[in-house]
């Protein structure tokens, strides 16, 4: 059991989010930096846990927490397998600093506390994710335990809220036996110092995936929207972030409502360009470029209002190519700690 004792300003479970659900209406939710996700849940060896049959392998969708600035401090009822990645923060096991990605032990009754998120004058860097070795324990809606606050739906009470203090949550395993090996707590911390620079990538470029109204928009506006920056506004959270820069304005006024990928780049009628990330809404009536491609949007969900950035053209070809380096990274990883558990 892990008891909340404080939560600053936003902190919510999460995981992959809800797959089958937006032909009913429900926002796919999930982690909002993807990447910061599944490492976490790697480092703990919970992107694959073993069957009964040793040499079989299957994934599971593990609920973690994911913290929004703010200050958080959690009391650990029993021993766990940690990680936390995300945001650069400051880390503490009662009162001994302690590394982010990296598998650290807590025996029952230490206290970890999350705090100063972000707070290196990065403009990258809103969002820490704790990851426990099984994943929680939690309600499910959609299969997912991710909730929605706009929409009421989903989270620790099915109703959309966000996890507050003195709230309680229950652990999937009992690690009690694990804890003799610790040895897992240093087992990979090298080979996942690669995927590190993947999570905190400082280049100033996101790749969009030109689709949907593409072709309405004018050659000059669509060279004006490569070629000028864009930068993240104030209006930004879980739903989707306003960008502010140079009006890129369609030819087609008249639209029916279609259905919003994630990363979908709407068009507003003034010109001004909305980037839809994990809670948005279902459907809308905007033009849409094409979409910000996966690891581009895990870049936008760590971005701080202010940051700037220019638009740059990519092939959904070479986002699988890198896609499938990144999931056999995660893999390897993924097995290295859980061989540790095994052994």
């Amino acid at each position: 059991m892990i008891k909340i004792k404080q939560i600053g300003f936003y902190a919510q479970l999460v995981d992959q989010g809800r797959l089958a659900s937006m032909h009913l209406g429900f926002s796919e939710s999930g982690a909002a930096d993807w990447q910061s996700y599944e490492l976490a849940n790697a480092l703990v060896g919970n992107s694959i846990i073993r069957t009964a049959k040793a040499s079989q392998v299957k994934p599971i969708n593990a609920t973690s927490i994911e913290i929004t600035l703010g200050d958080v401090s959690l009391q650990f009822e029993q021993d766990c397998f940690i990680a936390l990645t995300g945001a650069q923060a400051s880390c503490k096991i009662d009162d001994k600093p302690c590394d982010m990605y990296k598998g650290l032990w807590l025996k029952a009754g230490e206290c970890l506390s999350v705090a100063h998120i972000g707070q290196d004058n990065s403009l990258l860097g809103l969002r820490v994710y704790i990851a426990v070795r099984g994943g929680l324990n939690t309600p499910t809606l959609f299969a997912s335990a991710a909730n929605v606050k706009r929409e009421g739906s989903g989270g620790l009470h099915q109703d959309g809220s966000a996890l507050q203090a003195g709230e309680s949550l229950a652990l999937n395993v009992s690690l009690d036996e694990a804890y003799l090996q610790s040895k897992t707590a240093d087992a990979v911390t090298a080979s996942s110092q690669n995927m590190i620079e993947h999570c905190h990538s400082s280049t100033n470029s996101i790749a969009l995936i030109p689709s949907y109204q593409w072709n309405e928009f004018s050659h000059m506006q669509r060279n004006a929207l490569l070629s000028n920056k864009y930068s993240v506004s104030t209006q930004a959270d879980r739903m989707a972030i306003r960008l502010e820069g140079p009006a890129v304005i369609s030819t087609n006024k008249s639209l029916f409502s279609q259905g919003l990928s994630k990363g979908a780049v709407q068009c507003t009628g003034d010109g001004q360009l909305i980037v839809m990330l994990n809670d948005r809404q279902t459907i809308g009536g905007y033009p849409v470029l094409g979409a910000v491609e996966a690891f581009s949007r895990a870049k936008l969900a760590q971005s701080k209002p202010g940051m700037a950035f220019e638009f740059v053209l990519s092939e959904p070809l070479n986002v699988a190519a890198k896609l499938r380096i990144w999931r056999k990274q995660i893999e390897n990883i993924c097995t290295s700690v859980d061989q540790c558990f095994c052994s």
